[in-house]
């Protein structure tokens, strides 16, 4: 492991002045822990689990060791090796653990340890990284170090059946120490670092292509994908790059000339939190990489941090494994997000008024507290007022005219935010108009959570627009996370061809409304069956998109969602 002198370490600390350093949250010393770790890992389903491969200085000893209660105690665990330099486990299945440590391959365990399997056995070195693909989990990858099949290096191994057989395929530089990357969203799609540089790879490995971009010449420590956000990853180098498009283009997110070494993504909110390890400590952005805080607090002096592991759970936590023994950090719950892209309380055209209602229903066995916030229309949505509430296990309510009953207004129009303690919530807006016979018309939409909402790699596509005497298209967008989002609008008939185009930028929990889209993006007054495809060209914003497909004479809107 990398060592740090106290000059090297003060140098570090000057350079991070840039990261505002945080007082007030406390790493806390896993102090029971026998070994100087090594390698980290957390159990996807349990997070009082902890695995922790290390060291004993005097006599060296390789050991593995299991915590049942995050980190306050430890059983030491034989994986049929006598000894391990690497942890790790299987995010898509609990209790399956992986270990490895010098010449005795790749063994797994799917009882949490009890029981060992030898997979991939006969190299001389130690798996030093291992990787299950994230939507494949029959796909693996292993890097191994100290090799003598390449030479001493590293070599680099692809299973496709979980671990049975495996298949050594080519590395771009098989005799340095390497990171490794996979594509959520596509199978055959690999990223490789070192210090040679970032390559990626199209067809699992077997070729690989360098990548251009001259900022990553000089090394790379780590590569992550956001798993919220397949289109969006980050390449640990001097400083952090983020790309919003798999790694075609590059842009900074902070930290350079401080040397991070890995980088970690908390996706539980809408915009994810960056966690990156380095020499002064631990920093983190709110911001996707603008702004950086620095938290050593409780961390030993001069002790380098090296990689995390992010537990989940009621009570999250982050652990920190450094040189000096393993921290963790206590993490706020993130709340569950629901937004609801419009509500009114706002007349509309042919003499129609608008109003909605917005029904909840808790189907689960736990009480539920919420709370409403109104985030406006074409506004930085951030500051509205909001409203608090508790929902009993098993009900169900209804805010009649919810801008007028709980927030008191007279006419306004825009999105809501609900906020819970519940994933379980079932949200819909219910938005109407009288009609001068009597009754009423309008529609429902539904609340989007963020399997639904648009992303820099997932576009949403609205169909069935129409632009006549008959009907008018009117178009919402309301941004889902607390930065900026610019959104690209593309509109194409029936037959394919392009019938127009535009872009707009939304606030922070920003919502507004294109009236009449399909002409507004240029197409003919008369076009029917047009699409528009809404695509989020900010990485890490998420927004909500929906049409209103609305009838003339009636004023009878139909909802159109993704």
């Amino acid at each position: 492991m990398r060592s740090c002198s106290r000059i090297a370490l003060a140098a570090l600390v000057v350079a991070a002045s840039s990261a505002r350093v945080l007082a007030g949250e406390t790493w806390t010393a896993l102090r029971s822990l026998p070994v100087q770790p090594v390698s980290i890992a957390v159990d996807a389903a349990d997070p009082g689990v902890v695995w922790v491969a290390g060291v004993v200085l005097d006599p060296w000893t390789e050991k593995l060791m299991k915590s049942t209660d995050r980190g306050g105690s430890w059983t030491e665990v034989d994986a049929g090796c006598g000894r391990s330099w690497f942890v790790a486990t299987d995010p898509s299945s609990p209790g399956t653990v992986y270990a490895s440590g010098y010449g005795c391959g790749l063994s797994r365990s799917e009882d949490g340890g009890r029981t060992w399997r030898t997979l991939l056995g006969g190299i001389r070195g130690w798996v030093q990284r291992l990787l299950v693909h994230p939507r494949l989990p029959s796909t693996l990858y292993a890097v191994s170090d100290q090799d003598d099949s390449c030479g001493g290096g590293a070599c680099l191994y692809r299973s496709l059946d979980r671990g049975e057989t495996w298949l050594r395929v080519p590395a771009p530089d098989s005799n340095d120490p390497v990171v490794l990357a996979l594509d959520p969203s596509a199978p055959a799609t690999a990223f490789f670092g070192s210090r040679a540089g970032l390559f990626r790879s199209i067809d699992g490995g077997t070729s690989w292509t360098r990548t251009g971009d001259t900022r990553f010449d000089s090394g790379v420590n780590d590569v992550v994908f956001d798993p919220a956000n397949p289109a969006v990853m980050y390449v640990v180098g001097t400083g952090l790059a983020r790309s919003a498009d798999g790694g075609r283009t590059w842009a900074s997110a902070g930290l350079e000339g401080q040397s991070p070494i890995s980088i970690t993504i908390d996706g539980r909110s809408s915009l994810p939190i960056l966690w990156a390890a380095g020499g002064a400590g631990a920093y983190r952005s709110r911001d996707l990489g603008a702004t950086w805080e620095l938290l050593r607090d409780g961390i030993a002096a001069y002790s380098d941090v090296y990689r995390f592991a992010l537990s989940a759970g009621p009570a999250p936590a982050l652990y920190a494994m450094t040189d000096s023994g393993v921290y963790s950090l206590a993490l706020d719950s993130v709340p569950n997000s629901y937004l609801i892209p419009s509500a009114a309380r706002a007349p509309g055209a042919n003499g129609a008024f608008y109003t909605t209602d917005l029904a909840v229903a808790n189907p689960s066995d736990v009480d539920a507290a919420l709370t409403i916030r109104f985030l406006g229309h074409d506004a930085d949505g951030r500051n509205g007022p909001s409203r608090a509430f508790t929902l009993a296990s098993r009900r169900a309510v209804t805010y009649a005219d919810v801008l007028g009953s709980v927030f008191g207004l007279e006419r306004d129009f825009g999105a809501l935010q609900v906020t819970s303690s519940s994933a379980d919530l079932r949200i819909q807006a219910l938005t109407t108009t009288p009609l001068g016979s009597g009754g009423s018309v309008g529609q429902a939409v539904p609340a989007f959570d963020a399997s639904r909402l648009a992303t820099a790699g997932k576009s949403a596509v609205l169909v069935g627009l129409r632009e006549d005497p008959a009907f008018r298209t009117n178009l919402v967008l309301a941004n889902a996370t607390e930065i900026a989002a610019s959104v690209a609008l593309r509109l194409v008939g029936p037959d394919g061809s392009a019938l127009g185009a535009g872009s707009l930028d939304l606030p922070p929990l920003g919502m507004t409304q294109v009236t009449s889209v399909v002409t507004a993006l240029g197409a003919p007054s008369g076009t029917a069956n047009a699409y528009v495809v809404v695509t989020v060209t900010t990485p890490g914003a998420a927004v909500a998109a929906y049409a209103s497909v609305t009838d003339n004479a009636t004023n009878d809107p139909r909802t159109v969602v993704p």
